[in-house]
C-alpha cells in the first residue's frame, strides 16, 4: 500500500501504481487483488502469512 484514506488509495502491483478501492487500509501494509473496474483495483486485506507475495 503507498497511500490510503477512507475506502481509496494507491497501491503498487508489479512495479506499477495503481488506483484501488476496498476496506480501510494502512499505508504499507499488504492487499489482494480480488476485482477490477476499469483502471482502479479492487483489493483486500491480507494478514501476513496468507499466501500474498
Amino acid at each position: 500500500m503507498l497511500s490510503w484514506e477512507g475506502s481509496g488509495g494507491h497501491v503498487l502491483v508489479h512495479g506499477e501504481r495503481w488506483r484501488a478501492s476496498g476496506a480501510a487500509l494502512a499505508p504499507g501494509g499488504l492487499a489482494r487483488v480480488v476485482g477490477i473496474d476499469g483502471l482502479t483495483l479492487e483489493v483486500e486485506h491480507v494478514r501476513d502469512g496468507d499466501g500474498a507475495e
